[in-house]
């Protein structure tokens, strides 16, 4: 058991995530204010798209060259991002607007680049007796993290101005990447160097193979579905900010709110999906998702406070989608098929999430209300694909 590398681990985390919870939602406001609804909608297709790819390959990379190479990578990605912000607003220059831009793709790819090396070096630092009560903690204080910083960095902002609260964050993204230099490689084995190529290639086999079964074929559709409506969350912060007039420290406690009840209902999520079925699940997040987000959209402009309460009841579901969805695969397959399938869905899902921020952003600039009540109405022809699966589980 490495103690070292799981307490860095955990220090990185919490400095991490005290800045990405404010500046998570935070850019996506100030980009659109910034440049507009369209270059929003680019910036980020152009950004899911390349960590979607980064995200499938950085495990290949991982096994490649090291868990700690790929780590200090994403990691140095999300500081450099922080300093494309500073530059940003300290420099007087044309060119600083396309740093701002690129710094967003950077910063929000950086997570992509070092996510899966950090969860092999954290497997492989921590004895298996305790590997799931090493990483619950360690989701815990992430998210304690993000809430933090998502609540306190507005106020900061208010008081001392935006400059401040990026030039504290600079510090916490500097000492992140420092704290992480510390990590010991536990890599014993590397593969050989040639295996992206194959990957890629497995990884189309692997789309081609969601179709080949009806079952599973039906949930590929449903995840295409949903991926395009992921730019949501891109048009969310400025929605509540714009439309809905919204103060940032109210839309800080909405996120940090948000992230609290969605892993206060982990456990409910998970003891529904074990005893009625992953299929049960995520009809009932799909169903509870549309009539809410139907409701929020009326509400948004009458009755903002009351609005913002049903979107959190929200998310108190998502556990009924992401935990239904691993247990309808691993119902629904073989283990011989089981892997194949869950790479196919990954990336199935980047092709249509690629394009949700531009899909959304046409729909903002018709009119910002239809977003959610395109999504909502979506939500139930969606549903259906769920009903059409028929047939006992493996």
């Amino acid at each position: 058991m490495n103690r070292r590398n799981y307490f860095i681990l955990i220090i990185s985390s919490i400095l991490w995530g005290f800045s990405f919870g404010y500046f998570r939602w935070f850019l996506k406001i100030y980009l659109k204010l910034m440049y507009g609804a369209t270059l929003l909608a680019l910036v980020f297709s152009i950004q899911t798209l390349i960590g979607g790819v980064l995200s499938i390959i950085s495990g290949v990379l991982s096994d490649t060259y090291g868990r700690k190479p790929m780590i200090l990578l994403g990691s140095s990605m999300g500081l450099l991002g922080v300093l494309f912000f500073f530059l940003y607003l300290t420099l007087s220059s044309p060119i600083v607007g396309i740093l701002f831009i690129i710094g967003i793709i950077i910063y929000f790819s950086a997570g992509s680049v070092s996510g899966a090396a950090s969860n092999a070096l954290l497997t492989e630092s921590i004895s298996e007796n305790y590997l799931g009560r090493a990483s619950s903690f360690l989701s815990i204080s992430f998210i304690g993290s993000i809430v933090l910083g998502s609540i306190f960095f507005p106020f900061l902002t208010q008081w001392y101005g935006l400059l401040f609260s990026l030039v504290l964050s600079l510090i916490l993204v500097t000492l992140f990447f420092f704290s992480r230099l510390f990590l010991i490689e536990t890599l014993r084995k590397k593969v050989k160097e040639g295996s992206i190529r194959e990957f890629f290639l497995n990884s189309m086999k692997s789309i081609k193979y969601t179709f080949t079964k009806k079952e599973v074929s039906f949930l590929s559709l449903y995840v295409v579905v949903g991926g395009l409506f992921t730019g949501i969350s891109v048009f969310l912060p400025s929605y509540l900010k714009d439309v809905m007039h919204l103060r940032d420290e109210i839309i800080g406690l909405y996120f940090s709110l948000s992230a609290i009840i969605s892993t206060i209902a982990q456990p409910l999520g998970g003891w529904f999906v074990d005893k009625f079925g992953g299929k049960l699940g995520m009809i009932i997040d799909g169903l509870v998702e549309g009539t809410i987000l139907i409701i929020f959209a009326f509400l948004s402009i009458f009755m903002p406070f009351l609005a913002l309460t049903v979107l959190l009841i929200n998310s108190a579901f998502d556990p009924f989608y992401s935990s239904g969805y691993i247990v309808f695969i691993k119902n629904y397959t073989n283990e011989e098929e089981r892997g194949k399938v869950f790479g196919g869905m990954t990336s199935l899902r980047l092709f249509p999430s690629s394009l949700s921020p531009i899909l959304v952003g046409i729909i903002w600039n018709i009119n910002p209300l239809l977003i959610f009540l395109v999504a909502g109405v979506a939500m139930f022809p969606r549903v259906y694909l769920l009903f059409l699966i028929k047939g006992g589980e493996i």
